[in-house]
C-alpha cells in the first residue's frame, strides 16, 4: 500500500512538473493571443 502511493506521489509530481513547464511555455502566445483585437482572431479558433 505504502509503495502504492508512494509511486502516485511520484507521478503527482512528473505531471505537476509537466504543467508547469507547459504553462511556461505558453504564457508568451496566450499573452499575444490577449493583447490581439478581436477581429485578428482567426474565425473558429475560439471554438
Amino acid at each position: 500500500m505504502r509503495a502504492k502511493r508512494e509511486a502516485d506521489e511520484a507521478e503527482y509530481e512528473r505531471i505537476s512538473q509537466a504543467l508547469d513547464e507547459a504553462t511556461e511555455k505558453a504564457k508568451p502566445e496566450v499573452a499575444r493571443i490577449l493583447d490581439m483585437p478581436l477581429a485578428d482572431i482567426p474565425a473558429g479558433a475560439l471554438d
